[in-house]
């Protein structure tokens, strides 16, 4: 169990690499091609993942600096519910079926962080797959989401970015 957990903190470090990269990617494109949904899922993960932990410290909560996955640490309690609250309204609101699948990953990723405060006995490598592995599914989901608008875009067709935008026919009075 030793070597799996020093592997899990070995391969930490470019998880946080190779997921920073992966996102300025992604704010990127969403800047230069998207619309409202795309630019806004962008704006959540900046602010929930980047600009939340900095201010973790003014509302009494640990610093971001050496945190461990492991430890169940307050951050990223304040990182998934961020990613959550602001993936499930603009899911809500907007006219794109892939949002709603990434809020449904960060659900995944909350309920571990919660799992792991109420049961101490929870296997280290069961956390971090469902935590760690459910928020690169979610990243992944918008970047191929980001991608299919761009697509959507490149062929000229005509898509509402949110549901109020979309033309439903009035119904008749009675």
């Amino acid at each position: 169990m030793i070597e799996i957990l020093e592997v899990l903190s070995a391969l930490a470090l470019f998880r946080a690499i190779a997921q920073d990269v992966i996102f300025a990617t992604l704010l990127a494109g969403s800047l230069a091609f998207g619309q409202g949904p795309e630019r806004a899922c962008s704006l959540t993960w900046l602010v929930a993942v980047y600009f939340w932990p900095e201010m973790a410290p003014a509302f009494g909560l640990a610093p971001r600096e050496p945190v461990d996955l492991l430890a169940g640490s307050a951050v990223f309690l304040i990182i998934d519910a961020g990613l959550f609250a602001g993936f499930a309204l603009v899911a809500i609101t907007a006219n794109r079926l892939y949002v709603l699948v990434a809020a449904a990953f960060q659900l995944i990723a909350l309920i571990a962080i919660v799992l792991k405060a109420l049961m101490v006995s929870l296997n280290p490598v069961a956390f971090v797959v469902l935590n760690v592995g459910s928020t690169w599914l979610a990243l992944l989901t918008l970047v191929i989401g980001l991608v299919n608008h761009i697509r959507r875009q490149q062929a000229g067709l005509k898509y509402p970015d949110w549901r109020w935008q979309v033309h439903r026919p009035r119904t008749l009075a009675a």
